[in-house]
């Protein structure tokens, strides 16, 4: 009986090139990684309760850290954000127990005008990942809010996604092409009458919801803040799959028998 003669290692090559081409056409860009020497600086930098829309957290015992030692996606640092839960100021406006907005550099209606808070296209998708402990009471639902040249005006919101509480990093993004992904107002997240359902075509972080309907102290980590114009901030499991099984089939990677 002869050997049975495999083509692995061309397969392997051709995996490896639509990987590396894949990557190179989707690349991400990260806003805020919290990384050295950077570590604490701009954009995101700024404690939950500087935001006067901000409402039902403690101000005086509210933070935000430097984590030096555990970051998201292999890479070594991130932020935690800690909210008191202030009951004398719930329920808010909106409906929540509270509601934070965690606002870019200097606050206020940001247009993308500083180098650290850019504007950027609006396809493709924007998101961040998140790490909660199960020990953390609050429900806690998230979302990006993305502002164009009229601010926090026209600012539209991502539809809201619940906080998984397992200790572990989770990535949460949104879909900018998706109309049904951003279709809310500002004022969805925070109440006031300000923002518009769609879209601009270039558009700049206002800020990131986080929001409670039940309340309670809450630690948050937070990292990796970005987008990606040509597709999702991570590959999609199913488009690395569709793209190993296409390599086996271009390069016949079928043992066969040989009388």
């Amino acid at each position: 009986m002869r050997i049975r003669p495999t083509r692995w290692p061309l397969a392997l090559m051709a995996l490896a090139a639509l990987l590396i081409a894949g990557q190179a056409q989707a690349a991400t860009i990260v806003l805020q990684d919290y990384e050295p020497p950077g570590n604490l600086d701009a954009p995101f930098n700024l404690p939950p309760d500087f935001s006067g829309t901000t409402v039902g957290v403690v101000a005086a015992t509210d933070t935000i850290t430097h984590v030096p030692a555990d970051g998201a996606a292999g890479t070594t640092a991130s932020a935690e954000l800690f909210m008191e839960h202030n009951t004398a100021e719930s329920p808010t406006t909106a409906g929540w127990q509270w509601q934070v907005r965690f606002l870019p550099n200097s606050g206020g209606s940001n247009t993308g005008a500083t180098g650290a808070n850019p504007l950027f296209a609006s396809d493709g998708y924007v998101g961040y990942y998140l790490k909660v402990n199960d020990s953390v009471a609050a429900t806690i639902l998230t979302a990006p809010a993305l502002e164009g040249s009229g601010g926090t005006g026209t600012a539209t919101i991502g539809d809201l996604q619940t906080v998984i509480k397992d200790g572990q990093w989770h990535l949460y993004q949104w879909n900018m092409d998706d109309p049904s992904q951003f279709d809310q107002p500002w004022s969805a997240a925070f109440a006031g009458g300000l923002g518009d359902s769609t879209l601009e075509a270039s558009v700049s972080f206002d800020s990131i919801a986080f929001v409670s309907p039940n309340g309670g102290n809450a630690t948050i980590r937070v990292d990796q803040i970005g987008y990606n114009n040509a597709g999702p901030l991570v590959p999609e499991p199913a488009a690395c799959l569709l793209a190993l099984v296409s390599s086996f089939g271009a390069f016949g990677l079928v043992r066969r028998r040989v009388a």
